[in-house]
């Protein structure tokens, strides 16, 4: 973390998330580079502090290496997100329910993306930059009355 930007390390990546071991560093450099288009890894980010961010773009990498490995796995499900409202038996099927507004819908497909989701509630806010302050000066009336000079009346 130099400059206020987060490196990627993918050893220390590896470490945190064991899923990914077997994975390229170089491919998980590239998963990394995709999650800083999602969160802003520059000094003007929302994510002023560097641990903090570091860690969402983790989350957002691990995310995106998840739906990655899905993909090349041949679409399988993996990693059950949400509360388990179905269960059956005899030929195994289970069903998950997650009620989550529409634009979660892409990061509730892995657990690190629904942590990621809640992890960032707080940025989804509204946030209100007040205007600074403004001193008025004093008024050329506020000495002698009437701009037009004192006793006109």
């Amino acid at each position: 973390m130099t400059d206020g930007v987060v490196t990627f390390d993918p050893g220390t990546f590896q470490s945190a998330y064991p899923a990914f071991r077997e994975a390229s560093p170089i491919v998980l450099t590239e998963y990394f580079n995709q999650a800083c288009l999602i969160l802003n890894n520059t000094p003007q980010s929302v994510v002023c502090d560097l641990e903090r961010r570091a860690t969402l773009l983790n989350l957002l990498t691990a995310h995106i290496a998840a739906l990655a490995a899905r993909a090349t796995q041949g679409g399988q499900a993996g990693g059950l997100v949400g509360r388990i409202n179905q269960a059956t038996q005899g030929s195994v099927s289970v069903g998950a329910d997650l009620p989550i507004q529409q634009s979660a819908a892409w990061y509730a497909q892995t657990p690190y993306g629904m942590t990621y989701w809640a992890a960032t509630a707080n940025l989804r806010t509204f946030r209100y930059n007040a205007a600074p302050p403004y001193v008025f000066g004093p008024l050329p009336w506020s000495r002698g009355g009437f701009p037009w000079g004192r006793g006109f009346w």
